[in-house]
């Protein structure tokens, strides 16, 4: 520990029994191999379920039309936070209604009502952080999305 320091900052990054704590959301599995699953910072909390922002991207690329995608928190008036989702279209495709529809009905055969996107945004690219990293934390700010409302028809970009 330093001399300017109250406390060595070691303290909160170990556990009780001994593990680092590294923001890593995942679990082990039956054959004893550390699965990792998502970070901490980036989970979605709706109204208090905590949704992984990349599980809902690996059903979402799985819809031919979609190149790649970013899931994101989007603020929601009532439940705090949804998912939102940012496309980027394959060479080619372009977005209406019907085809806005049919990722909607792709989407909700392959995960929980509680999982889908409830904002979508089309874009040219995914937007990334100065790593070269995807930049799914606060790009609902970025982008200066209101909060979705229950009650107010909202209208898709």
């Amino acid at each position: 520990m330093r001399a300017h320091m109250d406390q060595d900052p070691n303290i909160e990054a170990f556990t009780s029994d001994g593990w680092l704590r590294t923001g890593d959301k995942g679990y082990i599995d039956d054959h004893n191999y550390l699965c990792l699953s998502g970070r901490y910072k980036e989970i979605i909390n709706r109204g208090g379920e905590k949704i992984s922002p990349f599980e809902v991207e690996n059903v979402c690329r799985q819809w031919p039309p979609i190149f790649d995608c970013i899931a994101f928190s989007c603020p929601h008036a009532q439940l705090g936070e949804t998912v939102g989702l940012a496309a980027v279209l394959r060479d080619g495709e372009k977005m209406d209604s019907k085809k806005l529809e049919e990722l909607r009905q792709f989407s909700a055969a392959k995960m929980s009502e509680k999982w889908l996107p409830q904002c979508i945004l089309f874009m040219k690219d995914i937007p990334k952080g100065s790593t070269g990293k995807p930049a799914r934390i606060g790009l609902a700010k970025r982008m200066k999305l209101e909060a979705l409302d229950v009650n107010k028809s909202q209208a898709m970009r």
